[in-house]
């Protein structure tokens, strides 16, 4: 499946929720089958994995966890996939109490310990900024056409018309100011995804919190493969990284 040397992955939530009854053994098989060379692992299903009884004798949180994480690499390793990375550490921006900046800290502590469990490669984080005050080979760019398109054009409670009047343009001149100041050897990890509208009067969303930014409404709600119903202009987004010469 994967080309000119481009390893395909696929998110591990994108195969079905574990609340739904997927477990992650049946999502790795799906990977395999279908011709994907890795997954990345989404926090809920390690978190529905470590739950199982296989994992009842380790009595704290942290133990099951880095647990369920080894058994999860020696099943994707059987299965010749790659984890290729942890999805990205959140709900840490803008804490204001010690107290509360402190939890976050101790669990990102448990998240790398987990990344170092999993042996996957690639450590997300917003790493624009910091590019460009350093130069390590490990820290490079995380590419979301979602976030992207999103941001730039979208408008995600608008059912009848989810892009913006007159935003294409606007993708358009980002993306061309992206390519001039970006390096494509620093895009280390291109993720490819689309999203429908968000309808703010459905009742079944597992995460229903309109106070958030609606675009995060949308990404945790919405999210569809890249030309499953071509709402957003993913396309564009995707076309500029490749005419810059990503290769994977």
């Amino acid at each position: 499946m994967a080309q000119q040397g481009i390893s395909i992955a696929i998110c591990s939530n994108a195969m079905g929720k574990s609340r739904a009854g997927h477990s992650i053994a049946m999502k790795l098989e799906a990977a395999k089958r279908h011709g994907f060379d890795g997954i990345e692992l989404v926090i809920e299903c390690l978190e529905s994995h470590s739950e199982s009884e296989k994992f009842a004798s380790h009595k704290s949180r942290a133990d099951r966890l880095r647990a369920a994480a080894l058994d999860i690499r020696k099943s994707a390793s059987a299965l010749s996939l790659d984890i290729v990375t942890l999805n990205p550490f959140g709900a840490f921006d803008g804490l204001a109490k010690e107290e509360d900046i402190e939890v976050r800290l101790q669990e990102a502590e448990l998240w790398l310990q987990i990344y170092q469990v999993l042996q996957a490669p690639i450590l997300q984080q917003q790493v624009r900024d910091i590019l460009g005050h350093i130069d390590l080979p490990n820290v490079r760019h995380y590419i979301d056409t979602f976030h992207i398109a999103a941001k730039e054009a979208g408008d995600p409670f608008n059912l009848s018309s989810p892009v913006k009047a007159d935003s294409i343009a606007r993708l358009r001149n980002s993306m061309a100011e992206f390519s001039r100041t970006v390096k494509v050897s620093n895009i280390r990890y291109f993720q490819l995804s689309d999203a429908t509208a968000a309808d703010k009067e459905q009742r079944g969303y597992p995460i229903r919190d309109l106070k958030q930014p609606p675009f995060i409404t949308q990404s945790r709600n919405c999210r569809i493969f890249p030309c499953e119903h071509r709402v957003l202009p993913v396309l564009e987004v995707a076309k500029t990284v490749f005419e810059m010469g990503y290769r994977g």
